[in-house]
């Protein structure tokens, strides 16, 4: 039966995978690339940073954590032109663009702005491309109104110094510096409660290194970068705060726990593309096939026992920097697999896009020793019924077949209004974390986080609220499906 609500996912995907604490691989021309899962997160709380800014400890978490060379090392954010950011994960690169990146845009949209020279014709008449009239606008004004939709662009390995300016100032805050009093600090590589921090005699990074690029570079270790473009919905470019997932496991490993864990980057292409040698591609448990089945539509294949179960999410991103964005439009649940429908849009056309599909599935969605994680579905299906939008007003239970709660808790949905929906995660709010969101059931919507979320209650595992919106290729509120999934950081204190 088709699951026409399952995105799921969304969220999440976001959530990681693994704690390097494996080793290394060394490869061609001396490089080292992990032999066990890594993953990397951060949150970007800055539209327009003015140069080259370290991510404080309270938004960014990583599997160089539990490598000494880098324990104190930090990701770094930089804005390269309007709309567009650049992530560096220091110590966790991956060669070939293996691995699964995906980003989620964070901020209240607003009506769609128009800014155009007096008695210019749009550029959408004139043939040129969505937006184009607009570049030249105001950056501060209409463009940090409008809706903002993020997604990640290209990612691969690059040496340490791959910035040119060598180790990053820092340009955390005071707080974030002095993290002696921060209860959910986790740069502490000496700390005796992290459960990665111990002894390991796999471990090929316990070395006494300094951090940063150096330790890196020392280790043979390569840094991560990634790339991702925001645009309003007309396809122009606009600053945004956003968040960020890398996540990668080798071919032939399991993800935390062993869960059901699958990714895939495909090339948007009409040829059949079953599962790519180059590691492109990875299943724990079963094996993927693409393919095109119309102008912008995609069937992604999870062939295998274990990706027939409930308790799972998806998270997509359009790749490649184009305007065109995509999302999980249904899917269906067969004797031997998952079949998941992907829809890419460009504008309210369908058009052939290169995308990236990460499927998690309860443990599997966070690192090792994550400490906590949860993920929903906002649609609501009665009794067998149609799935339908949660209704307006007093909360409801989310729909069980896709939703997770490290704590137990039950999760719940509310419709605010047209397109508006607030999500609670019981007992699982702890920092850092990460949040991600991602529409479901209709190509051309586009939903986003409103702000990043509130924790109420016990300030070590609090409830987590999240608000949600939805908006049309226009800007315009909508009452869209979506996936919602938080994780935390997997080190203790």
């Amino acid at each position: 039966m088709v699951l026409a609500a399952l995105a799921l996912a969304g969220g999440i995907t976001l959530i990681a995978v693994a704690a390097a604490r494996d080793g290394s691989a060394t490869g061609a021309a001396g490089r080292v690339d992990p032999s066990g899962p890594v993953w990397g997160f951060v949150r970007s709380d800055v539209t327009a940073p003015a140069g080259v800014l370290e991510v404080p400890a309270s938004a960014a978490g990583g599997s160089w954590q539990v490598i000494d060379a880098l324990a104190s090392a930090r990701a770094t954010i930089s804005r390269q032109d309007v709309g567009r950011y650049r992530v560096t994960f220091p110590g966790i690169g991956v060669a070939g663009g293996r691995g699964a990146a995906l980003s989620t845009a964070v901020g209240a949209p607003a009506p769609p702005v128009v800014v155009e020279a007096p008695g210019a014709e749009s550029p959408e008449a004139a043939g040129g491309a969505p937006g184009a009239s607009d570049r030249a606008g105001d950056a501060s004004g209409g463009r940090e109104r409008r809706a903002a939709h993020c997604q990640v662009s290209t990612w691969d390995a690059v040496p340490p110094d791959a910035t040119g300016g060598g180790r990053v100032a820092r340009v955390a805050s005071a707080d974030d510096r002095d993290d002696s009093d921060d209860p959910d600090d986790s740069d502490d590589p000496d700390d005796s409660d992290d459960p990665d921090s111990a002894d390991d005699p796999d471990s090929a990074d316990d070395l006494d290194e300094e951090d940063g690029a150096d330790g890196a570079a020392s280790t043979g270790r390569r840094d991560e970068q990634v790339d991702l473009v925001c645009r309003d919905p007309s396809g122009a470019y606009a600053d945004s705060r956003f968040t960020l997932l890398f996540t990668y496991v080798p071919d032939g490993r399991a993800a935390a726990g062993g869960a059901p864990y699958a990714y895939v980057r495909h090339d948007g292409k009409a040829e059949p593309a079953p599962r790519p040698p180059d590691g492109h591609s990875v299943a724990g448990p079963g094996t993927i096939e693409v393919r095109r089945v119309a102008t912008g539509r995609y069937t992604v294949d999870l062939i295998g026992s274990d990706f027939i179960r409930t308790g799972n999410n998806l998270q997509l991103n359009a790749t490649g920097g184009g305007a065109a964005g995509c999302n999980a439009l249904d899917r269906e649940v067969l004797a031997d697999r998952q079949s998941i429908l992907v829809g890419c849009t460009d504008g309210g056309a369908w058009a052939d896009t290169p995308f990236v599909l990460l499927y998690t599935d309860h443990g599997a969605l966070v690192p090792t020793g994550a400490r906590g994680f949860a993920h929903v579905f906002t649609g609501v299906a009665v009794d067998g019924g149609p799935v339908e939008p949660a209704p307006l007003g007093d909360a409801v239970g989310a729909w069980a077949r896709y939703s997770a709660n490290s704590a137990g808790a039950a999760n719940t949905v509310r419709r605010v209004e047209v397109g508006v929906y607030e999500v609670v995660f019981p007992k699982v709010g702890r920092g850092p974390g990460l949040l991600s969101v991602s529409a479901y059931g209709d190509a051309t919507s586009r939903c986003t986080a409103a702000g990043w979320p509130e924790v109420t209650g016990d300030a070590g595992a609090g409830d987590l609220t999240v608000t949600v919106r939805c908006v049309d290729a226009a800007g315009r509120a909508v009452d869209s499906h979506a996936s919602v999934a938080y994780t935390s950081a997997g080190f203790e204190t």
